[in-house]
């Protein structure tokens, strides 16, 4: 028992900050769908529309930026604090090239995406300018991710929580600019928001890079600002987070996809799908900051060779996750209409989101706790299977749900619902069956670390 509290401190004093930084993004992204919402529904259906693509492109950014915060943790463990310094530099190098990959997939190919998606010619248009603007946005973000992850992975989450916070009050103030037209700028409506979203994000990145460069015990860390060798040195962590990019997009790629069957309903259904995203968003960000910490705490086991602690941290953070995820349920299901009273002034936008959110609300504990044994499979050196189950429940069962629901039996947007709950349980079944087995013999560990090649 002792062992078991022990354990949760360590995982609550991780995760904490980093779910405090994952709301304070959600929070972003909540005041950017509310102020979008009041310039009409029209624009909330285009910043959808311009977020079909970039969802996916972002995940599977993240997904190949993962390995930052396993690899960085792992190096702790084993005693070579001093590699992790590399860690940041390979992270950082490929995250300006993803960055730099994303922006040109976000250019040129959200139009013909879009068209695809048979969305109506006027969104399609709304959208397509969305997504141009926030396509600045891309090298930052991907560098905020990597120096989040590999302040995670030495245990120091509090700086980027922090200095994330700084991006709420500027953001507000570049939307109140940008979305309605202030101070002699022309309104911009839904890409308002991404202007005000790049810009207040940059800063942010530039902050980070200031406090990592100002750490007082970076010497420890072997942190240096020198590339060289960086891509070379890096190969080992590109193929971890080969898998996890690859199930992140398609993952994403599935709620594009619902995000263009909502579109399909009616325009009313596009932009409530939109608020329960922004809404339900909160649940999966703080189930982010225990899975983040889970992924360190298995790193950190793994580079020490401690078999038996890749079992019980994945297990205590998945309950962590459950119990953390019941109070926000409730308060969903018992007060929906004031939130979505929030984003829109539409009275039929609100009563299909609170119908969508009373059907999903109840699978969100499903969501979290699978989505912290992922990130435990990954730290464990599972990440390919992993990958497997991630796009089995997300992609495919998901969508085929979703199909039936509301191309079949008719239930509009309430089918949309019933299928994304469909697809976490299943994801969770499946997930919490592979950490079952894997934990008799992770591969991480029978692969073995090599600590001063960070491989």
């Amino acid at each position: 028992m002792s062992n078991t509290r022990t354990e949760l401190r360590a995982l609550i004093k991780l995760a904490w900050p980093a779910a405090m930084s994952n709301l304070q993004w959600i929070a972003l992204n909540f005041i950017d769908t509310a102020m979008v919402g009041h310039a009409g529904p029209n624009e909330l259906a285009y910043m959808g529309a311009g977020r079909i693509l970039t969802w996916i492109t972002m995940m599977v950014g993240m997904g190949f930026l993962s390995g930052i915060s396993v690899y960085t943790a792992r190096a702790v463990g084993a005693g070579n604090e001093q590699g992790c310094g590399k860690v940041l530099m390979q992270g950082l190098l490929f995250a300006v090239l993803l960055g730099i990959i994303n922006m040109a997939m976000l250019v040129f190919l959200t139009q013909p995406v879009l068209v695809l998606a048979h969305q109506p010619h006027s969104v399609i248009e709304g959208g397509v300018r969305f997504a141009r603007v926030i396509a600045w946005l891309s090298v930052p973000q991907f560098m905020l991710i990597a120096i989040s992850a590999f302040l995670q992975g030495i245990s120091r989450p509090k700086i980027a929580m922090v200095i994330s916070f700084i991006a709420l009050p500027v953001n507000v103030a570049l939307n109140a600019i940008f979305i309605f037209g202030k101070f002699g700028w022309s309104a911009m409506g839904a890409s308002g928001a991404a202007l005000g979203t790049v810009l207040s994000d940059t800063l942010v990145v530039i902050l980070l890079i200031w406090a990592v460069a100002r750490l007082k015990d970076k010497a420890r860390f072997g942190i240096h600002w020198s590339f060289t060798h960086a891509w070379k040195e890096g190969a080992a962590m590109r193929r971890f987070g080969l898998a996890p990019a690859i199930a992140g997009g398609l993952e994403n790629a599935g709620f594009s996809v619902l995000t263009a069957i909502a579109g399909t309903i009616s325009i009313a259904a596009a932009a409530a799908y939109q608020d329960v995203m922004a809404v339900l968003i909160a649940g999966p960000s703080i189930s982010l900051g225990v899975a983040s910490a889970v992924s360190v705490r298995i790193s950190l086991a793994v580079g020490a060779g401690d078999k038996k602690a890749v079992a019980n941290r994945g297990w205590i953070a998945s309950a962590l996750t459950a119990a953390t995820l019941l109070p926000i349920i409730i308060v969903f299901l018992q007060q929906p209409h004031w939130l979505f009273e929030v984003l829109s002034k539409d009275p039929q936008q609100q009563q299909v989101a609170v119908r969508m959110m009373t059907i999903i609300a109840p699978f969100m504990i499903f969501d979290g706790s699978q989505f912290v044994l992922l990130y435990a499979l990954r730290a464990a050196g599972d990440q390919v299977v992993a990958a497997a189950v991630q796009i089995l429940g997300y992609c495919l069962m998901m969508i085929a749900c979703v199909w039936v629901g509301v191309y079949v039996f008719h239930m509009g947007a309430a089918g949309i619902g019933w299928g994304m709950g469909a697809g976490m349980v299943t994801t969770f079944c499946l997930m919490a069956s592979r950490f079952w087995w894997v934990c008799d013999d992770p591969p991480a560990l029978r692969a073995g670390f090599d600590a001063e090649r960070l491989a």
